[in-house]
């Protein structure tokens, strides 16, 4: 073993080591402004485990949630080959560490980077920090939707989608997915954070819609997925409002109690708290 391959994988000791017989899967970062150094190297060691302990052609899978971001100046869809221009930290540890997988690819180990849209939906442990989800437990907590700017685009996935998107590129042939970079999502779901607000209130009723212009997201984006859906035939299915009546309905029977509480929140996450 190389002397870098050996400073990897101590690196990387409290990390689940893979069998040969099984795929890898890097999944997207906690989403906030931290250190950039430390993401990155979690996201380097899992991969160089990876490498490490296969003994056959194998994909690494490393999902990367918002790193392209773009510039609000951009008005075409963003493929995979478009300049990336992150606005957040949280942006360039991704790209850090896609350069970082993708440079290991040699003849037994071909990672594969997933660029998942922003996600939304439900999951076992519920995310209120994602545009949808965010707007959806306003509009249930204080019966208002909050928009701060509005013309902002955002490219969306939900959770349901995002777990099909890594079945097929697991499953896919190494020669369609190795050493790949895809976009995951919809072109159909690009939206501008202004038409979200209006679909979370029309599909929930009597919401009221208030605009914050002096506060504003950045981060503005529209995204190409046509590489997806041709190399892989992957094709989201789900949408914004059955998604917001399936998070309005758990909040209404109180199956998330306390929406506020930290652990709902990346940028709060305290696994202590209950």
């Amino acid at each position: 073993m190389s002397s870098l391959g050996r400073a990897r994988r101590t690196q990387a000791t409290e990390l689940q080591v893979v069998p040969p017989d099984h795929e890898a899967s890097g999944l997207a970062g906690p989403g906030v402004d931290g250190p950039v150094d430390g993401q990155v190297q979690v996201d380097d060691g899992i991969a160089a485990v990876t490498q490490e302990v296969v003994v056959r052609p194998h994909v690494g899978v490393q999902a990367v949630e918002g790193a392209a971001e773009g510039d609000p100046a951009q008005a075409t869809l963003l493929d995979e080959d478009a300049e990336l221009r992150p606005v957040s930290l949280y942006a360039r540890t991704k790209i850090a560490s896609e350069r970082t997988i993708l440079s290991m690819g040699d003849t037994y180990f071909a990672p594969t980077i997933l660029r998942m849209g922003t996600l939304y939906g439900c999951s076992p442990r519920m995310r209120f920090d994602l545009v949808v989800n965010t707007m959806t437990m306003n509009a249930f907590s204080e019966g208002r939707i909050r928009v701060f700017g509005g013309r902002q685009w955002r490219p969306l996935l939900s959770v349901q989608d995002a777990a099909d998107a890594y079945v097929l590129c697991i499953e896919a042939d190494i020669s369609r997915v190795g050493n790949q970079v895809f976009n995951v999502g919809s072109d159909a779901q690009n939206y501008q954070i202004e038409d979200i607000a209006q679909i979370i209130a029309r599909t929930l009723g009597d919401v009221d819609v208030q605009h914050d212009h002096k506060s504003l997201d950045v981060r503005d984006y529209r995204v190409n997925f046509k590489k997806v859906c041709d190399a892989l035939g992957f094709q989201a299915t789900d949408t914004v409002p059955a998604a917001t009546r399936i998070i309005y309905s758990r909040l209404a029977q109180g199956l998330i109690p306390d929406p506020s509480q930290k652990i709902y929140y990346n940028h709060f996450f305290d696994v202590t708290e209950e």
